[in-house]
């Protein structure tokens, strides 16, 4: 089903136009209302370069039902969509306010997803996704802080009979804080975030895997951080010490296998030899961890759980210089 030889060959012409606007209006001294819009035609002309249908390139069958692949005849698909966003910021104080915005957005289907088909489908009849959000939150001296709610439809996936469709529906609640502080010459910068983001649907997926309505979305954790320190002991010299933390998340729509997450720590140095140059050091993965940049579950695998693993302990040393 995956013969040697040409499996794709297609060109896609896409045009793209778009009218938005942007408005602050000042409701008094303190309060202002925001609102923007954007209209947008996507328009994608393919031309498909082999020959049509799941066959080998010369023609001939694949046998055993045909091959994995299938490729579509030549179409043009057009996409209008719309998105927009209204909000109040109102000033507590000169360098204080809070707000709460409503927002919707979009995503057209992409290329891949539109014409590198599989067998059994012949047209991907993908409508746009779409998102509707709300946040509120807070901007105060040295911390931010939001809570967010949102919805999405028309999420694409491939199916439990491998095409590609817009019936899926994801839910997402969290809570953002941002803090940073500042303290003779160390510096303190934290970056945190908790989400749930949960499928709102029921349905098969691909890989012989069933959606359940409330499952957690895979691939997506709960806790992402970033933590920093910086400390410049003279006008020259400044060291900054990076922590990233990626926290535990199911690598399968099933919810039965997870990634545990994990912890990287990075260094940076810089070294000023003149206002035009600079020295620097660069070190990833200072304590040369164990991680997956991504992991994913294939149940049907004899060895199940994949991983692209991250890169060990690695330095980068280099100069810059401003003429």
């Amino acid at each position: 089903v995956r013969p040697p030889g040409v499996h794709y060959d297609f060109r896609v012409t896409g045009s793209k136009w778009a009218l938005f606007q942007d408005v602050v209006w000042s409701l008094s001294e303190r309060l202002r209302l925001q609102q923007s819009a954007r209209v947008e035609r996507l328009e994608f002309d393919y031309n498909n370069r082999s020959l049509n249908g799941n066959t080998r390139g010369d023609g001939t069958s694949c046998g055993f039902g045909g091959c994995l692949y299938n490729r579509p005849a030549d179409r043009e698909d057009v996409y209008h969509d719309l998105s927009g966003r209204v909000g109040l910021e109102y000033d507590l104080t000169d360098n204080a306010m809070i707000y709460g915005v409503a927002s919707s957005g979009f995503r057209p289907p992409q290329v891949n997803e539109l014409y590198r088909l599989q067998r059994g489908q012949n047209v991907a009849q993908l409508d746009t996704e779409r998102i509707v959000a709300l946040e509120v939150g807070a901007r105060l001296p040295g911390l931010e802080i939001a809570v967010f709610a949102d919805q999405a439809r028309n999420v694409i996936f491939r199916d439990a009979a491998g095409l590609n469709v817009s019936d899926g529906r994801t839910t997402a609640k969290g809570v953002e804080l941002s803090a940073f502080r500042e303290f003779g010459r160390h510096a303190l910068e934290l970056s945190l975030t908790y989400a749930e983001h949960r499928y709102d649907f029921s349905g098969g997926a691909t890989g012989g895997e069933f959606i359940d309505d409330g499952d957690m979305v895979d691939t997506a954790p709960r806790w992402l951080g970033n933590a920093r320190w910086r400390y410049a002991p003279t006008e020259r010299l400044e060291s900054e010490l990076e922590l990233i933390l990626q926290g535990e998340h199911y690598i399968n729509a099933d919810n039965t296998a997870a990634y545990g997450g994990h912890e990287l720590l990075n260094w940076r140095l810089r070294y000023a030899l003149s206002s035009e140059t600079t020295l620097f050091l660069r070190v990833h993965n200072l304590t040369d961890a164990e991680y997956a940049e991504r992991a994913d579950y294939a149940a049907f695998d004899p060895r199940r759980y994949r991983y692209f693993p991250g890169l060990p302990r690695h330095a980068f040393i280099g100069v810059s210089h401003a003429w």
